[in-house]
């Protein structure tokens, strides 16, 4: 075989471009991997024989081995259907072996990748309006809509500041300063605010006092303290703006409409401070951290208390205590919303209104009530600190007077928005799987979707998303005039005999069978639309799945680990502000060691990103 012939070339070359794979890796891959990828054949690109001769230096060929290791580690290759399978210590031994071999990455070191310098997105623009300035702007309205990467709004690499972009930043500025500090305006919120800033800063008569609010307002505004030059830049623009004949007031707004404009307002520059050096990682300082700390609970800049802790130097040392007040904090809700949304898929719920013709009686004012019933459960976990696995399983929800009707629950006293209810067991609502928000989303607007429910719970509640769908593959015909005989099951198994096509759902389809009991729009049910029983007993990867309740228990059991380890890295991404690479899985693994245990909570995965390296720290090395 050709394969193991590059093999041997490859254990007897002493090039340092050249792939240094340990035998027991060879082995694996010839094991596992030749069939596909050796020998001539190349399926998605990839052919061993031709990959292991080349450079490692190169962008391409890391790009590839990257791509190897990112398709065992999430369990994507071999695919499903193949007998043929490595236990989960043949795949720990394969990345470690391309850790080592291709990536120069050990386990026993820590690793915290770059800072990515990154803007504000719209909603920290707003967020960070209302705790520096005291302002509530729908921002969101104001500017373009803001692309996503990695599955969030929030990643510096796709964070561009285009000439419409700039243009409208400045306009944003212009409109919250102006507004915030006329006396005149007619906005309520900028009124109000803008008088109590006045009421704080005074007539300006008192020089030491105007110059203290400018500091002041710049720590807030920067989230770090003001230099020399920034400050006395603030102070000629006031003189200058009063020496043109501009009232106090209004010399004030210029002063605020210029720090609006600042690039130390607009991008996240704080996060490029550091205090101490420990060899090629730099760990942030206490301002960095706040900073970074406040926009991932709060997506907003630090308020007066994490600034105060930082300039003391007493943040890290009363670290739990200050996630401890931040989680309690009414802000914690723009973390369940703005990480909870994306991570779950139904920010854009209002855009999968299911089909008046085969669901008369479902109204499309429900779909904003139950996305905020997933957000509002979301955030009560945090802030109850609930066990992780109640994820799946609790029979709690959240329901204003709309959705009591459509559950068919008893309103619970006289709350006017959303209060907490606890759904009776005949409901057959338990856990996240049983909103509506996300039975919606994984459906089509006529029927329910097993593939794309599948493939939901794959990408975001196991880390295992499937690869994308091949080319010019034909699509399950729809039965438009209701005649035909075949379920819609039936019909996926014919669709799954294309070769094409069965690996990937091998994967998928029997995640969603087993969800198969909820229509599509979030009904329980037993028989499906053509009144024939819902059959949703199937077996995936080995696992016999009976009912909706044995995929609960698979994923608060057998696969635990898997969805702690994917929600941990859903809240690496959204934190940091990039992508992970190979070396933050490190960490990662560190993380979900530490939250893998009964009761667990969301709570203590918090802290454990929030104390890890990459979090804490920045390189200042080549990884």
């Amino acid at each position: 075989m050709k394969f193991f012939c590059v093999l041997l070339m490859v254990l007897s070359t002493g090039l340092v471009a050249q792939p240094k794979l340990s035998p027991k890796t060879l082995q694996h891959l010839n094991k596992y991997c030749s069939d596909c990828h050796a020998d001539g054949v190349d399926k998605g690109g990839i052919d061993f024989d031709i990959l292991l001769k080349q450079p490692v230096n190169t962008e391409k060929a890391k790009a590839t081995w990257d791509k190897v290791w990112d398709t065992i580690e999430k369990e994507q290759m071999p695919p499903a259907d193949k007998k043929k399978q490595p236990s989960l210590q043949e795949r720990e031994e394969m990345m470690i072996g391309l850790e080592v071999g291709i990536s120069g990455i050990h386990r026993n070191r820590r690793y915290a990748g770059k800072v990515q310098l990154s803007r504000l997105n719209a909603k920290q623009l707003e967020y960070s309006l209302q705790t520096g300035l005291e302002v509530w702007l729908d921002v969101k309205k104001m500017l373009p809509q803001e692309s996503t990467s990695y599955g969030f709004d929030n990643i510096g690499s796709i964070m561009n500041i285009s000439p419409l972009l700039f243009e409208r930043l400045q306009k944003v500025a212009y409109y919250v300063s102006f507004e915030t500090f006329n006396k005149n305006s007619n906005v309520s919120w900028a009124k109000k605010s803008g008088d109590n800033w006045m009421k704080r800063i005074g007539d300006g008569k008192d020089t030491e006092k105007l110059h203290y609010y400018f500091r002041y307002l710049g720590e807030r505004l920067y989230r770090r303290p003001i230099n020399d030059k920034e400050f006395n830049a603030i102070v000629n623009l006031y003189n200058k703006m009063q020496q043109s004949g501009l009232s106090h007031r209004e010399c004030i707004q210029e002063c605020i409409n210029s720090m609006l404009s600042s690039p130390s307002f607009i991008l996240r520059t704080e996060l490029l401070r550091t205090d101490k050096v420990e060899g090629d990682l730099a760990r942030l300082d206490e301002y960095a951290l706040a900073s970074r700390l406040s926009f991932f609970l709060w997506n907003s800049g630090p308020d007066y208390h994490l600034l105060d802790q930082a300039k003391k130097g007493e943040l890290r040392k009363n670290l739990k205590k200050n996630i401890e007040r931040m989680i309690k904090s009414g802000r914690i809700s723009n973390f369940a919303m703005d990480f909870g949304e994306q991570w779950l898929h139904i920010k854009y719920l209002m855009n999968n209104t299911p089909d008046r013709r085969y669901f008369k009686k479902f109204d499309r004012n429900y779909l904003d009530k139950m996305r905020r019933e997933t957000l509002y459960f979301f955030q009560y976990m945090i802030k109850e600190n609930r066990p992780i696995d109640e994820f799946f399983t609790s029979n709690v929800t959240f329901v204003d007077k709309t959705l009591q009707g459509y559950y068919g629950v008893k309103p619970t006293g006289k709350n006017k928005g959303f209060a907490k209810v606890v759904m009776p067991k005949e409901k057959n609502r338990a856990g996240i799987l049983t909103h509506p928000s996300v039975l919606i989303a994984t459906s089509d607007p006529d029927r329910t979707s097993p593939v794309k429910r599948g493939a939901w719970i794959l990408e975001n509640i196991l880390g295992m998303p499937p690869p994308p769908a091949p080319a010019n593959v034909a699509p399950i015909e729809k039965d438009k005039k209701g005649k035909s005989k075949l379920t819609f099951r039936q019909k996926l198994e014919k669709h799954r005999e294309d070769k094409a096509c069965a690996s990937c759902h091998a994967m998928m389809d029997p995640l969603g069978f087993a969800w198969d009991n909820f229509s599509a729009i979030g009904e329980w049910r037993t028989k499906d639309s053509k009144g024939k029983p819902v059959d949703v007993k199937t077996n995936w990867r080995g696992n016999q799945i009976n009912s909706f309740n044995d995929l609960q228990k698979l994923l608060t059991g057998k696969y635990r680990r898997k969805f702690i380890k994917c929600v941990t890295e859903k809240m690496m991404i959204f934190a940091l502000g990039r992508g992970l690479e190979i070396h933050d899985r490190i960490a990662i693994m560190k993380i979900v060691d530490k939250v893998d245990r009964p009761n667990s909570t969301f709570q203590d995965l918090i802290y454990a990103v929030i104390e890890s390296t990459p979090f804490q720290y920045r390189s200042i090395g080549g990884k």
